[in-house]
């Protein structure tokens, strides 16, 4: 799969920030779902509040899940938040087995951080560990990052934007804000081009 092509296929689609939507839009896929639980004191509320200034000026890039609520995984008319890596380097190509490989090595820390000795690796892993934890713009561990320049984020899933409404795949196009909060949402199946769809 080329990487590269595929991102450009979807800004072609999507368009390039600053973007317009139009009032159709806002009544199907642009329509936001709102979390289903008190949401105003969780920090969640940075997904909801940025929700249109994201789509409208985020940046572009690939994401991959490190964890994720396991409803996302099933039909369900639930909306579920998780953690995503983010590819923000942009020093280095696109290395899609080193991102996966990161994401993975970031998922193992946790239920370790009562062990882990690095302060980096013990903050994220106690993250990780605390479902109402939301860690908008994370730094990666060294150890991990390899050198490069990775970030994790949360993004509250939206089951309008993903092909079935179902997680059965990880990496994804997403777009990001560059401020913080490093809000990111998942850009809409209805903008990838054949190649993707059939990944998933």
């Amino acid at each position: 799969m080329n990487h590269q092509a595929i991102l450009k296929q979807v800004e072609k689609a999507i368009g390039a920030a600053p973007r317009k939507f139009h009032f159709f839009d806002r009544l199907t896929w642009f329509k936001q779902d709102f979390p289903g639980w008190d949401w105003q004191d969780d920090d969640i509320r940075h997904s909801v509040h940025q929700w249109k200034h994201v789509f409208e000026q985020g940046r572009l890039t690939w994401g991959h899940i490190v964890q994720v609520n396991r409803l996302m995984f099933e039909k369900s008319e639930h909306n579920c938040p998780g953690e995503v890596l983010i590819w923000h380097d942009r020093a280095h190509p696109f290395d899609a087995d080193a991102f996966a490989l990161a994401a993975h090595n970031l998922f193992e820390l946790k239920g370790t951080s009562e062990e882990l000795v690095d302060g980096e690796e013990k903050a994220f892993a106690a993250q990780l560990e605390n479902e109402r934890a939301r860690g908008y713009g994370a730094r990666i561990p060294a150890r991990i990052a390899h050198g490069l320049d990775l970030r994790a984020s949360t993004i509250f899933f939206q089951r309008r934007h993903i092909p079935n409404g179902i997680i059965t795949a990880s990496l994804f196009p997403i777009l990001y804000l560059e401020e913080s909060p490093m809000v990111a949402v998942m850009v809409p199946s209805k903008f990838w081009p054949k190649e993707l769809l059939r990944a998933w």
